[in-house]
């Protein structure tokens, strides 16, 4: 039988031209409604299959294995893919005009639009409001930057420019940065002004203006072990930060003074790994609160 009989996919290997193949265990997870397309990817070591059940899956070519599986949000068929080598990227469309990028190294989707509008010939299976459906997906490497061709259902070609954040800037000046290695970073709102807290195991930490990218203010106590976490509140304009010790400690956003939160029989033992805050309301008098949440080495 065929793939798309299976509704599967099998992989085949063999060591000599006259060695029988040996079949790979098919994946009991699979496609249950058919595949139409597959791609073999090399560099990966992986065979990528869209299916009719709207999913694309990624297999290893050597185990069989599942690797990657995309549900199509949508709840349509993914039509088309193509793999991009430099950045090990699949791009994908679907019948729903939807552009999809997703990265195989994060195994996640970085970017998901609609990029075909709206369609304006209908038919038996085109209906007024609906998405043009993309029907097919080519690159155009010898452009300066990387296009994706898209072609729909209704013969139109739509390009895609791929365009990458290149511009940075570092939040260092000379003198004015950490001299030990940064281990904790936030952002957020200050005096309406968003701003960059650090903190290091330099024992120090620093405000940073997003603007220029200079350093504002300050902190050190040199009474705190090292640092291990970091966390902000605005409503309370403090700054929280875990340490090796233990203790969790409060810092003014403005002056910097310093304070240990210590509970007796209730502080960590341990290093205090990470830290967060979650907004909630006052039972009895319904004002806005924070409640601090930390983690530690303690279990």
């Amino acid at each position: 039988k065929s793939i798309r009989d299976l509704g599967g996919c099998d992989f085949l290997e063999g060591t000599t031209h006259d060695e029988p193949f040996e079949r790979v265990p098919q994946d009991p997870n699979g496609s249950s409604r058919g595949v139409f397309k597959a791609l073999y990817i090399a560099e990966e070591n992986m065979v990528v299959t869209l299916a009719y059940d709207m999913k694309a899956r990624g297999y290893d070519t050597l185990s069989g294995h599942r690797m990657m599986e995309l549900d199509n949000l949508e709840r349509c068929m993914f039509t088309a893919l193509v793999y991009v080598g430099e950045t090990r990227e699949l791009f994908l469309v679907d019948r729903r005009g939807y552009f999809y990028i997703y990265d195989l190294r994060l195994e996640c989707v970085t970017l998901r639009e609609q990029r075909t509008g709206l369609a304006t010939v209908f038919d038996e299976n085109t209906k007024k409001g609906d998405w043009l459906p993309a029907a097919d997906l080519a690159l155009l490497r010898g452009a300066p930057s990387l296009r994706a061709l898209v072609l729909t259902a209704q013969g139109l070609v739509k390009g895609i420019q791929i365009c990458r954040e290149k511009i940075f800037q570092f939040l260092y000046k000379p003198g004015e940065g950490h001299v030990g290695p940064v281990i904790a970073l936030t952002a957020g709102m200050v005096d309406d002004q968003e701003r960059i807290i650090s903190a290091s195991q330099d024992g120090s930490i620093r405000h940073w203006d997003t603007y220029d990218m200079c350093s504002l203010r300050v902190f050190t106590d040199d009474s705190a072990s090292e640092i291990a976490c970091l966390a902000y509140s605005r409503h309370n304009r403090k700054i929280i930060t875990g340490h090796e010790g233990g203790e969790v400690r409060l810092w003014g956003v403005d002056s910097g003074q310093c304070k240990v939160m210590c509970v007796p029989d209730k502080a960590h033992a341990n290093t205090v790994s990470c830290c967060a805050l979650v907004s909630t309301t006052d039972p009895t008098t319904g004002e806005a609160m924070e409640t601090l949440y930390t983690a530690g080495f303690d279990g």
